[in-house]
């Protein structure tokens, strides 16, 4: 289905109705190097409403008919945007569902970041993770 690029966002789509709270996403190339790596992300999230991300960037241009706000810096971990692994709320994927997906491929975690801004003021905060790359 090359017209909505449902190998990036087919699994956004598809968690987005777990019974569950937390999505803990990672790559198929990716995993934690830590065994307490996720009940770490699971405290850091709480009661917070932000999406946790290892890679991120703060836009300085338009991206994707979206103006970049560059956030308050509460402090350097917060950005404009991630990819994964990410933590992030089940509810945010539903939200992000609501919007026309970005048509650029492998861009899913950004769209995401970018609909959960716009749509609850959801703060994507880079933080520190311990895990393997192949």
């Amino acid at each position: 289905m090359v017209n909505w690029n449902s190998y990036f966002y087919l699994s956004l789509r598809i968690s987005s109705v777990f019974p569950c709270d937390f999505i803990l996403k990672y790559d198929d190339d990716q995993w934690p190097n830590d065994t307490h790596l996720n009940e770490k992300l699971i405290n850091n999230i709480k009661n917070k409403n932000i999406i946790l991300g290892l890679r991120s960037f703060v836009a300085e241009n338009p991206i994707c008919g979206y103006s970049p706000k560059n956030y308050k810096k509460i402090d350097e971990d917060i950005k404009d945007h991630f990819a994964v692994p990410e933590l992030i709320r089940q509810g945010y994927l539903k939200l992000d569902a609501r919007n026309k997906i970005f048509r650029i491929f492998g861009f899913e975690d950004v769209a995401l970041s970018i609909n959960s801004h716009l749509l609850c003021n959801v703060i994507s905060k880079s933080i520190k993770m311990d895990i393997i790359e192949k």
